[in-house]
């Protein structure tokens, strides 16, 4: 969060809302969108402030009506991301009749991460989703792309059985860049001379109607850092140069970018005028797929996310253009002998690598972060130096490189008790069990996830993770103890009782697993449907657990081992015996994640654990 009124380049954050002004109208029109569509798609050009109308604007509209919100993480599978809406929806207050509706907003920004140019992931991603959230009612979704990508985001709308609502953002008016430009500054006691922010926008505008979100933070945040010390009033001469600033501007992300992917310093520079500023002072656009375009995709995303180029259909075919024709003269100004500028804050750094993390961009990150690291010395310093090693330790989590995430998360650790902040040590540890899970190593998993637990003893997620870790480990009677344990006010996680209720059908038994997968609010997922099933088919409800198993296998991932598992025993009580082969063979194989310890103890076909239960 910028302590100041204007965000500069990057986007507003939920931190930023009170300063966020200028958008009410489209905040208000999307949040009854969200509360009447199951799925709405905000739409628009890179760099027209989707982000910051989702994070600065609707967030915090409906955290105040008490609704919950939920974000996609990085890396995370549709029933993960299910699984936090459905704590999210069993956290919310009891509702008024008069307030009937959906409860949880949940949110797919920065869509690239999800879907893939060749096509397969966002597919699998969309179906995934589209099971996993079909019994949360409470569930709506808004999934923010670039109108280029409009097509995918309807996909995925339609994979959840709905024609998607769509709702298309733009550049602020006139009378909405007023606000953005007058009200900020006020909040702070500083106004403008009467008729001096109308000259401002009017220079932004450069004769258009609307004035482009970017352009403005960016010059009014130069115009607010050399503001005079105690000066109240902002006059005609204090306003900046807009070419100037835009100039500025340009060196500065130019310089990241190329710093970011190993660059030499002029040749993005150099690229951008020669392939879009025509001799006569024209602008041109040149299309993706063409051969003048020399950097490679990961270069080419850094180039729109900073807001230099956006991607806009000409005739279908996708088009590289400058972001504002404004940037033209910027572009002109700097020549190829203009100096660079220096790297930027830390902070501005670890900022644009969890961007690019967000973005799917593990490399951009990876190369912010270990800048911010490097830049934040001295003692004042520690908590920059933390974080970035910890942000690094997520990058390498991304990559499937869970030895050095490890490492990272450590080295996150030992900052932090430097910084006396020991929330974070616990933060860092759980991280740290995560990867070593991942890793495989679940000896080490248990002893850190257990040491997370004396910083943090009052959060789900490290419960969990120790439960998880100690079934890797085929400890499940001390899985059960650990869950039992977790604090009273954390017991109506959902995730608590899903695990516990699947131990319990596994070692048979069965009617207190069905209490408490009963627990769960809502329509229950295809792996905890599968659980209820074998519970079922335990106590002899032999018609009951049809019903359950109805229509069950082609929901249940196919690398699911421990739901195969449950299906496989489950048909096999019920003397189905061909449909428990099937499903016993697809879980032998079945990896991510495979058959729990305590279900190979117990063979396909064998009896259960505890010598009850109907078989």
């Amino acid at each position: 969060m910028t302590p100041g009124p204007f965000v500069g380049p990057r986007p507003f954050e939920e931190g930023d809302h009170g300063t966020f002004f200028g958008r009410w109208r489209e905040v208000h029109d999307l949040a009854d969108l969200w509360k009447t569509c199951r799925v709405t798609v905000l739409h628009g050009a890179s760099g027209v402030g989707k982000t910051s109308l989702l994070h600065a604007g609707l967030f915090p509209r409906l955290a105040a009506d008490r609704n919950g919100i939920v974000t996609l993480r990085q890396g995370e599978t549709p029933e993960q991301l299910a699984l936090r809406a459905q704590e999210a929806s069993s956290a919310l207050p009891p509702r008024e009749p008069s307030r009937a509706g959906p409860g949880v907003l949940l949110a797919l920004d920065r869509p690239p991460r999800v879907y893939r140019e060749d096509g397969l992931h966002e597919r699998g991603f969309a179906a995934g989703l589209a099971t996993a959230l079909a019994p949360l009612t409470d569930v709506h979704l808004v999934v923010s792309v670039r109108t280029d990508r409009l097509a995918e985001a309807v996909e995925l709308g339609r994979a959840l059985g709905v024609e998607p609502e769509l709702f298309s953002l733009g550049p602020l008016s006139r009378a909405s860049a007023l606000d953005a430009v007058t009200k900020p500054p006020s909040l702070f006691g500083v106004d403008f001379e009467p008729g001096v922010a109308g000259r401002l926008v009017d220079d932004l505008a450069a004769g258009e109607q609307t004035v482009a979100p970017l352009l403005l933070q960016v010059v009014c945040k130069l115009l607010w850092d050399a503001l005079p010390k105690g000066e109240r009033t902002i006059r005609a001469e204090l306003l900046p140069d807009v070419e100037l600033a835009l100039s500025v501007h340009c060196v500065e992300v130019l310089d990241e970018i190329t710093a970011a992917h190993g660059l030499p310093t002029c040749e993005i520079g150099s690229w951008l005028r020669d392939s879009f500023l025509a001799p006569d002072d024209r602008t041109v656009a040149i299309p993706c797929a063409s051969p003048s375009v020399r950097f490679d995709g990961s270069v080419m995303r850094t180039i729109e996310n900073r807001q230099l180029l956006k991607v806009v259909l000409h005739e279908d075919v996708p088009h590289y253009e400058l972001q504002h024709r404004r940037l033209a003269d910027a572009l002109r100004r700097l020549g190829e002998g203009d100096p660079g500028v220096d790297d930027g804050e830390p902070a501005e750094r670890l900022r644009a690598a969890r961007a690019a993390l967000a973005d799917g961009e593990p490399r951009v990150a990876r190369r912010n972060a270990e800048v911010a690291a490097k830049q934040a010395k001295g003692p004042d310093k520690t908590r920059i130096r933390a974080e970035a090693q910890f942000l690094l330790g997520d990058v390498f989590s991304a990559e499937g490189d869970w030895q050095e995430a490890v490492h990272r998360y450590q080295g996150s650790q030992n900052l932090y008790g430097l910084a006396r902040d020991f929330r974070a040590i616990g933060l860092g540890l759980a991280a740290e069990g995560r990867a070593r899970l991942a890793q495989g190593d679940t000896t080490g998993a248990v002893e850190v996830f257990r040491a997370a637990l004396n910083r943090l003893p009052g959060e789900s997620e490290v419960f969990i993770g120790l439960a998880r870790a100690l079934l890797g480990k085929g400890q499940w009677p001390v899985a059960l103890t650990v869950l039992e344990a977790v604090p009273p006010q954390q017991v109506a996680v959902p995730e608590v009782h899903r695990i516990r209720g699947e131990i319990l059908a596994d070692v048979g038994d069965a009617e207190e697993a069905l209490r408490t997968l009963n627990r769960l609010p809502g329509r229950a997922l295809p792996p905890v449907r599968a659980a209820r099933a074998l519970a079922l088919a335990r106590l002899g409800r032999s018609a009951d657990a049809r019903a359950e198993l109805d229509g069950l296998g082609p929901l249940v991932s196919g690398a699911d081992g421990p739901a195969l598992f449950r299906l496989a025993r489950a048909h096999r009580i019920l003397g189905e015996i061909q449909a428990a082969v099937g499903f016993a063979e697809r879980a032998h194989d079945a990896t991510g994640p495979a058959m729990l310890p305590h279900q190979r103890d117990m063979g396909m076909f064998g009896p259960s654990l505890s010598g009850g239960g109907g078989e």
